[in-house]
């Protein structure tokens, strides 16, 4: 029995042997940042699959984070860059709708900028939202939520500060995101609202690729912000010089 035992064993560790050469290779291809191709890997041992199921799920994700962070690094317009920071984060999020403010220069209030609905292609208009206050002995939910260090989770209560202020978006009520926007520095520059009102829960993972990807769209909005500050610098110095 033990000799019959030896070659049916002997194949079996050469099969699993090749699956797990096969996820090294893999791993090897994701540090050289190769992703076209996908993962297959089927073995009959579940914690092989359930690593193949990982390294799969790593792979697109690192994948999706490149490819929105090379998106908005290379978008030159301040105006569209808003709208492409709020579009990914919501194909992201799989939220129906957002709400993107900007800190004002004085650092008292959050303004809005951008507004969207995942479903629509155009985005929404922003005359029925106002200012929020960030200095106010008593904030707005939104400013007090927005001033915090990660990404936070909201229940919206129907007859709530936060839905009153989100009515023009909201469709059906659900799960709130509320997303800082830090630079460098850590120094607030915007705020995201995501209204995830198709899921009703909201993943650990899912928080943390958002809060990676704030990261990349604050430095984005920082340096257009930066670049359009010195143009409007630069011009008002010549139309000094020509006065």
């Amino acid at each position: 029995l033990v000799l019959l035992a030896l070659p049916i064993t002997w194949l079996l560790a050469n099969r699993i042997a090749r699956h797990l050469q096969s996820l090294v290779g893999e791993a090897l291809r994701i540090r050289r940042m190769e992703f076209q191709e996908p993962i297959a890997v089927r073995s009959i041992i579940t914690e092989v699959n359930q690593l193949a199921e990982a390294m799969a799920q790593m792979k697109s994700t690192i994948r999706r984070f490149l490819d929105i962070s090379g998106a908005l690094a290379a978008e030159q317009n301040f105006e569209q860059l808003l709208d492409r920071v709020l579009a990914e984060t919501l194909a992201l999020a799989q939220a129906d709708a957002g709400l993107l403010w900007l800190v004002s220069d004085d650092e008292r209030e959050l303004q809005p900028a951008a507004a969207r609905r995942r479903r629509d292609p155009d985005p929404v208009a922003l005359p029925p939202f106002t200012a929020l206050a960030l200095t106010d002995p008593a904030p707005h939910p939104l400013a007090q939520a927005a001033q915090a260090a990660l990404p936070q989770v909201q229940s919206l209560a129907a007859d709530g500060p936060v839905a009153e202020y989100l009515a023009p978006l909201i469709e059906r009520p659900g799960p709130l995101i509320v997303v800082p926007l830090c630079n460098r520095q850590q120094e607030l520059v915007g705020v995201l609202a995501l209204l995830a009102t198709d899921d009703p829960g909201v993943s650990p993972e899912l928080l943390a690729f958002i809060a990676a990807l704030s990261g990349v769209s604050a430095v984005s909005i920082e340096n257009q912000r930066l670049l359009h500050a010195q143009k409007n610098l630069f011009e008002a110095f010549i139309r000094l010089l020509a006065d």
